[in-house]
């Protein structure tokens, strides 16, 4: 027997849901109760049912209605659609244009992207304040640091220099130690102490590199060559027996190491190799110090093409011109 119920569901229930229902047909499909594995022949359908009402119509009309149905066995589920509130029938308030003209919702909701965006946003400037704060403190402590009182051995250094006494003397004088110690060379002593007589020489000839004894030019054709200053061998043959040749110049040693081992091979010139990291910055310049040699600067001379290099002690050098190697 087939059995028809008839369900009305509030609009209330409609608007509460998150998606709506869109009934097409006011007719649902049938819903089969019916066992796959049971046959017809051992379960036979049951007879149609007698409508005794004198408006069912002729026998005719009941088969056509009966051949529209989609399923033999079931419950149907008559819905009535005019309780249901259509997607579309929810207009947007008046004043609120889409992109496109038409009229659009326009609600108090906000997305899911905005809340995580006001999130990190509110990270952000937390991180930002903390590290701001961070810094200002250890600005302070740095400072704090360099006016504290004196040690023992900072006491033995700075005990005849002015402003010991004051908290902003003190910061200037440990102040301008760690300039000294960025700007000066790596080392104090820069070289050995010189050899004993009859191994030692009585002076010392400080010679650069660059443009001096060897000069370097790069083309397309062939990429960087270096040319060596002609009579080179025989002038650092000779002068080795009176002089400690140092070769000093303001290249970093990978730069230079190949041309080194050009020139002198089995070292019996070059007695001491000095780079870039040797040079002391002056106005953001280099500057060659002789004063870190380890040598009496009485008897050092300095051979070089650049008057900034030797500009802390200009009477113990000699500027000659640029070498251009063709």
């Amino acid at each position: 027997m087939m059995v028809t119920r008839s369900f009305r569901l509030p609009v209330q229930l409609a608007l509460s849901r998150p998606r709506m229902l869109l009934i097409r047909s006011q007719r649902a499909p049938f819903v089969s109760r019916s066992h796959p594995a049971r046959s017809n022949a051992t379960n036979p359908p049951p007879p149609p049912p007698q409508n005794d009402s004198p408006n069912s119509g002729s026998p005719s009309d009941l088969d056509a209605k009966k051949s529209d149905a989609p399923f033999k066995k079931g419950i149907q589920l008559d819905i009535d659609a005019s309780s249901l509130v259509d997607a579309q029938s929810i207009s947007a308030p008046s004043g609120e244009d889409g992109q496109d003209g038409s009229s659009t919702q326009r609600t108090n909701a906000k997305a899911r992207s905005d809340s995580n965006s006001n999130q990190s946003d509110f990270g952000q400037r937390i991180m930002t304040q903390g590290a701001i704060i961070g810094c200002i403190l250890l600005a302070g402590y740095g400072v704090w640091m360099l006016g504290r009182d004196l040690d023992e051995r900072e006491h033995e250094v700075f005990h005849d220099k002015e402003g010991v006494n004051s908290f902003f003397g003190r910061l200037k004088l440990r102040y301008d130690v760690m300039r000294e110690g960025v700007n000066k060379p790596v080392w104090d002593h820069l070289l050995p102490d010189p050899l004993p007589y009859p191994y030692s020489r009585p002076y010392t000839l400080v010679l650069d590199l660059d443009q001096l004894l060897v000069a370097s030019s790069w083309s397309t054709s062939h990429g960087w060559r270096t040319a060596k200053r002609p009579g080179l061998d025989y002038f650092l043959g000779y002068l080795s027996q009176w002089y400690e040749i140092v070769l000093f110049t303001t290249q970093p040693f990978y730069v230079v190491e190949k041309i080194i081992e050009k020139l002198d091979p089995d070292r019996r010139y070059i007695a001491y190799q000095l780079f870039r990291e040797s040079c002391r910055q002056s106005d953001g310049k280099l500057v060659k110090d002789i004063r870190h040699l380890n040598r009496d600067p009485k008897k050092v001379i300095m051979l070089d093409i650049n008057p900034e290099h030797v500009s802390l002690q200009p009477e113990n050098a000699i500027v000659l011109e640029p070498l251009e190697g063709r």
